[in-house]
């Protein structure tokens, strides 16, 4: 190892002066975390293992005349997922991500091989080599969003919402309201209170519609083409008039 080469005389100008110079050279060897841009993504949004990318880290290497020089990429990187066991909030980095790296104190090498318990495969230590991409840093505005703040929980998608399970509750202690142009339903619907409505009701196919308790119409009931309050029946003896509708 070589000190740096930007000296100045105030560096060398005793013991303890020489001796931070010695530890700052060093500790410059050491990385710690850099801010970097995703360059490429293996498994970018699939169901399917945690997979890899490519980083760039983004704070160039200065020369002692100052010129600039940019880190090469960094390949095959494990990055951070929220999981525990089968269970997962999957949102997997996407290429121009800009990110934390940070950077493991042994050779990791092993361990992304096996994906278990494994030995360093080299001696090199808190190297730029064995990185970690822990998430997004910078960042635009999202355009599909889960929200958390004090109004409550927003879910938004300019897309589509999709809720997959054999059984699913919605458990309102005051209500629940959907506002949508058209709501469709594919399966039987069971309703244990009453539903009450104003765009009217529209039934078709099946087996038509059977009611167990009363039906109470304020305006005409008609069925098969006859208004029940005015149709006649023809052929009756007796009473006032044949022709009288029904009470």
């Amino acid at each position: 190892m070589s000190l740096q080469s930007n000296i100045t005389p105030s560096q060398l100008s005793n013991d303890l002066a020489r001796q931070k110079l010695l530890i700052k050279s060093i500790l410059t060897g050491v990385r710690t975390s850099l801010p970097v841009e995703v360059i490429a993504v293996y498994n970018n949004g699939d169901i399917a293992p945690i997979g890899y990318v490519d980083i760039q880290p983004l704070v160039n290497q200065v020369s002692p005349n100052g010129t600039p020089t940019p880190h090469a990429t960094i390949f095959n990187v494990p990055y951070f997922r929220l999981q525990g066991g089968s269970n997962a909030v999957i949102i997997d980095p996407q290429v121009g991500d800009i990110g934390l790296a940070s950077f493991c104190d042994r050779d990791i090498t092993g361990v992304k091989q096996a994906k278990a318990k494994a030995i360093p495969l080299s001696t090199r230590k808190h190297d730029i080599s064995d990185a970690v991409y822990t998430g997004s840093i910078i960042g635009a505005a999202p355009m599909q969003y889960v929200q958390f703040n004090a109004g409550g929980i927003t879910i938004h998608s300019p897309s589509k919402v999709t809720v997959n399970a054999p059984e699913i509750d919605l458990i309102a202690s005051s209500k629940v309201a959907i506002t949508s142009p058209l709501t469709t339903c594919s399966g039987a619907l069971t309703v244990a209170g009453a539903i009450t409505g104003s765009g009217g009701l529209v039934v078709s196919g099946g087996s038509g519609a059977a009611v167990t308790g009363a039906i109470t119409a304020t305006g005409e009931v008609t069925g098969n083409g006859k208004a029940l309050s005015t149709h006649t029946h023809g052929g009756v003896q007796g009473g006032s008039s044949h022709t009288a509708p029904p009470d």
